[in-house]
């Protein structure tokens, strides 16, 4: 590794580089304010440009952001000319901006439950009503959307979706797909933010009404996704791999152990694991399988506009899974 950049010194961050497998530059930055870490990884994806991805640890945080929409110029001997110094500083600089680190989130589910929708509308159809849910997203009906419940266009509201599993592929049908004519009255989305949830319980964490209580880790992985405005499915390839979701959940699961050593104790005699001696790392599908969490959220954050009513839907969604 080799100093990079004094400018990046000047503006209070410290930078290094080094290369992996001639095709990934790894630039790693240094908050000269507090001891936090981040590292910009810097992909090829042409001769003359690539992308960035930012892995952010902190003494005991860690978040993923991804910006496949910035581009930098990239050389192939990774010569450290003038112009790239000047991206390379606009880049570290905008990313150290940026970054969030992520907090404990706690979400409370029932024991059968897997999707959750911030908002859903209901209307009277006859004499009765009728509510637009998120489990209509996994019916396999396009009749039957899920329509977000709240005045305007929805912007900012979302499902959330319990994986368990990392993602490889999203596949959805925007709008109201049934018949064009709904389809173009009603709001179809425009884009959306993709965020992943991971996270553990432990025995006990239980509330009265026998909801689970999660501790979870929000990671924005994904920002203003474009969706097609059409009523065919449409397929995204999910911006993080398999190895990077494996990451965050293993992260999760070390937070969890530093910031509530009792609970993960128990998570420990639970499973008959030695936390000293074996470390609970190697037992993580264990883990998972009966006190994990990791879940996807879809966030409404722009829609074309319908002709006549001001709701904004999506009929159906599928996932292509890995395995951790």
């Amino acid at each position: 590794m080799m100093k990079l950049l004094v400018d990046l010194e000047n503006a209070g961050i410290a930078g290094t580089h080094g290369i992996k497998d001639n095709q990934t530059l790894i630039l790693e930055i240094q908050d000269l304010g507090d001891s936090n870490r981040h590292s910009i990884v810097i992909e090829e994806s042409s001769e003359t440009w690539m992308t960035t991805r930012t892995v952010s640890r902190g003494s005991n945080r860690m978040s993923i952001a991804s910006t496949p929409k910035i581009l930098v110029p990239f050389s192939k001997e990774h010569q450290m000319t003038e112009n790239w110094k000047r991206c390379v500083l606009l880049t570290a600089l905008a990313f150290t901006a940026s970054l969030v680190f992520a907090q404990w989130n706690d979400i409370s589910i029932l024991d059968n439950e897997s999707v959750w929708a911030t908002s859903s509308l209901m209307e009277t159809v006859g004499n009765r009503q009728v509510e637009y849910g998120p489990e209509a997203l996994f019916d396999d009906d396009l009749s039957t959307p899920w329509v977000e419940g709240v005045d305007g266009p929805g912007v900012g509201e979302s499902v959330l979706i319990l994986l368990q599993r990392p993602v490889e592929e999203i596949r959805l049908n925007n709008g109201f797909a049934s018949n064009l004519n709904l389809y173009l009255k009603n709001n179809r989305i425009k884009s959306l933010t993709i965020t992943l949830y991971a996270g553990l319980t432990a025995p006990g964490m239980v509330s009265e009404n026998d909801y689970y209580l999660y501790k979870t880790i929000e990671t924005v992985v994904a920002d203003n996704i474009p969706i097609a405005d059409t009523r065919e499915e449409q397929k995204l390839s999910f911006p993080l791999t398999i190895d990077d979701q494996y990451e965050l959940y293993l992260d999760a699961i070390t937070l969890f152990q530093e910031d509530e050593p009792f609970l993960f104790s128990m998570i420990c005699d639970e499973l008959g694991v030695d936390q000293e001696n074996t470390g609970i790392v190697k037992y993580n599908r264990e883990v998972m399988e009966y006190f994990g969490f990791f879940g996807l959220r879809l966030t409404i954050n722009d829609v074309y506009s319908g002709s006549l009513y001001d709701d904004t839907c999506i009929s159906e969604i599928a996932f292509e899974l890995g395995e951790f």
